[in-house]
């Protein structure tokens, strides 16, 4: 068994290895863009830290974290950041497989990390390049989401009563970091520090020291962010520039900007995960079948022709036909200004049947999840979490301006729970069949997007 596990963990390191050396030649490639880099570099090379920092906490955001960052790779060659980018890039995958473990209990690591790996390529191209492959949005979006996931697994150590040790050290600093960085990942990693305490308080009535330093921490930071005295400045330009509409609206149109846009998100962007998400399940459900009866058989064959409809409107889309993907969003250009925000009004009867089929999936996938993993709050949390980080732009009048970036935290949130259902399917011997189907679909979803992917490194 130890030596299934040294090679295992040997293997595993010279995926890694590649991992790294693959998005180390990608990185070569990419260079300062014309806008947000330029503007940043500027800025960073003619003032000192402490002065940038302060005019943009003033000014802009309370990212401070993130924006020191910015200052001092700025600052150094363009290969630095090249390596730790290529590093950062590496590392998720990595710390989503060491979290499925610590969350499942689950024996292998090699499976879980080959389709980590393969689960980055069924990413939305955009979303995974102006978040993790564009210079100022690496630090601002996939930094802070692999800081924040180090400090997830400490959690999930706490909440199944392991010592993490001196752990918990680095993990209080990426707690500070995450928090400080992104509002997304700050907000994920605080919910998910206040559950894992109320569930052990519930459980043993108390909580361990360091898991109360590491919340606390995390808290502060969370709200030093958000006091920003830039942040009022911040949404005031960003209203100016991107959405002058959004001051007028009303809470209904709000609400309809909200799900139009959310609903579109995953129909498009994050379709391919809930596809296998739905993959994972009908295959779970397949193995139960003769398990069950009565309501029970009927339940599960009603969650097993859903998950049939959802994967089919998926590949529907993928190929072409559009009735499943256009939910009459139709902005051509999302980073410039938008001066007329689609309206309830403007819909088609297909459009709208489109957004209610949406909902309703999203609505039916929790419960679908809730019966596939035995009521597991961590992965149904999760979720909610990945549709509750795209739901916060409501407050945000770059929710359109913002483009795919913004789906990124989700999607990392959505490969955890494929992670989940493929050590189920492990423990029912079907875990190596998953594996094929993920890995066809994520070389299938990556040749399909070459084209977008050579026009983002090539301008």
């Amino acid at each position: 068994m130890n030596l299934e596990k040294k090679q295992e963990k040997r293997y595993m390191g010279i995926l890694l290895l590649l991992v790294f050396a693959g998005s180390l030649f990608l990185l070569s490639f990419i260079s300062y863009s014309d806008g947000d880099d330029s503007f940043f570099r500027q800025y960073c090379t003619s003032m000192g830290l402490g002065e940038y920092v302060k005019w943009r906490y003033e000014t802009w955001s309370g990212r401070v974290v993130s924006e020191a960052l910015l200052y001092w790779f700025f600052n150094m060659d363009l290969w630095v950041w090249r390596i730790v980018n290529a590093g950062m890039i590496t590392t998720l995958p990595l710390l989503l497989t060491v979290l499925r473990k610590k969350v499942s209990a689950g024996e292998g690591i090699l499976l879980s990390g080959i389709v980590s790996m393969t689960l980055f390529v069924l990413l939305d191209i955009q979303a995974f390049g102006y978040a993790s492959i564009w210079i100022t949005g690496s630090m601002n979006y996939l930094w802070p989401d692999v800081c924040g996931l180090i400090a997830l697994c400490i959690v999930a150590d706490f909440y199944h009563e392991k010592n993490p040790g001196w752990l918990t050290v680095p993990a209080i600093l990426c707690a500070l970091i995450a928090a400080m960085s992104s509002e997304q990942m700050g907000a994920v990693l605080l919910a998910f520090e206040v559950l894992c305490m109320v569930a052990l308080i519930r459980r043993k009535k108390s909580v361990p020291k360091m898991l109360m330093i590491q919340t606390g921490v995390t808290v502060v930071a969370f709200a030093v962010s958000s006091m920003a005295p830039g942040n009022a400045l911040r949404v005031a330009e960003s209203i100016e520039i991107y959405l002058p509409q959004f001051k007028t609206l009303t809470l209904g149109e709000k609400a309809f900007m909200l799900v139009q846009w959310l609903a579109s998100s995953f129909a498009n962007e994050n379709a391919v995960f809930l596809a296998a998400i739905w993959i994972g399940a009908f295959l779970i459900l397949l193995g139960r079948i003769q398990k069950v009866e009565g309501a029970k058989r009927v339940q599960t064959f009603f969650y097993m022709g859903f998950s049939v409809i959802g994967i089919l409107a998926v590949l529907a889309s993928k190929l072409g036909l559009k009735w499943f993907s256009d939910l009459g969003l139709n902005l051509s250009e999302m980073t410039g200004c938008i001066t007329q925000i689609p309206a309830a009004d403007m819909l088609g009867t297909r459009q709208w049947m489109a957004i209610i089929f949406w909902l309703v999936a999203l609505l039916i996938t929790f419960f679908l999840l809730r019966n596939i993993t035995d009521r597991n709050g961590i992965v149904l949390f999760t979720y909610l979490g990945a549709i509750a980080s795209e739901a916060v732009m409501i407050l945000s009048p770059t929710i359109y301006s913002s483009g795919a970036r913004v789906f990124f935290l989700a999607g990392v949130m959505l490969m955890f729970i494929i992670l989940s259902l493929l050590e189920n399917l492990r423990k029912e011997k079907l875990g190596i069949p998953y594996a094929a189907i993920l890995v066809v679909m994520g070389i299938a979803n990556f040749l399909g997007q070459i084209p977008r992917l050579l026009m983002m490194i090539t301008g």
